[in-house]
């Protein structure tokens, strides 16, 4: 991920100190190995069930996901999620935060956490970060704005419920996986909310 330019504390240290208090008490050290374990399962998961018969047509329902890059891998999430897509601009560093906060942007007057989710979701391989996707804190129940520094948007697609494979791991931010008609790859399925909800188990 590109290193955010450091700027003068011209947003104010309230919004540093509201930050990492809530970002304090997240654990997310096992989420890089929960998603090499869901890419080797469902990469030794075999076909067979394609040549069942369907027999669940009658429960069909849809979600519109988007779909994003993280290093190597294809993530997704449910699109009422987001509020907008926005170019990396300025980042400003937070003092004392955890690792997986990159700063905080200013988008016409409200103050955004970024968070770097290669720290959490992806492998060792190294992005650009280039796009934010901003969350819709009212969708996440929280106060405060949250964007995840992406390397691309693929795009926005309908997903079947009655497609989506479990997810081998039991990890409660990871809905599902997807197998990606198209190019027959896999995209997990993420819970933004359950990944930086804080003291929640399942």
């Amino acid at each position: 991920m590109s290193d955010p330019t450091t700027q003068p504390d011209s947003v104010g240290g309230a919004i540093d100190d509201e930050v990492t208090d809530a970002l304090a008490d997240v654990d997310t050290s096992d989420a890089a190995s929960s998603v090499a374990s869901v890419l080797e399962a469902m990469g030794d998961e075999e076909t067979a069930e394609d040549d069942a018969p369907d027999e669940a047509e009658t429960d069909d329902e849809t979600i519109s996901v988007l779909e994003f890059v993280l290093g190597d891998e294809r993530y997704c999430l449910d699109i009422t999620y987001i509020e907008q897509i926005v170019e990396r601009g300025t980042v400003t560093r937070i003092p004392n935060s955890p690792p997986f906060v990159e700063g905080v942007i200013d988008l016409r007057g409200d103050i955004t956490t970024v968070i770097d989710p290669m720290e959490t979701l992806a492998a060792d391989t190294d992005g650009d970060g280039d796009l934010i996707v901003v969350f819709d804190s009212t969708q996440m129940d929280d106060d405060w704005s949250v964007g995840w520094a992406v390397d691309g948007v693929r795009r926005v697609s309908t997903v079947s419920l009655s497609a989506v494979k479990e997810s081998p791991v039991d990890e409660p931010w990871i809905n599902g996986v997807v197998k990606r008609q198209d190019d027959g790859e896999f995209v997990i399925w993420t819970e933004p909310g359950e990944l930086m909800r804080d003291g929640d188990t399942t």
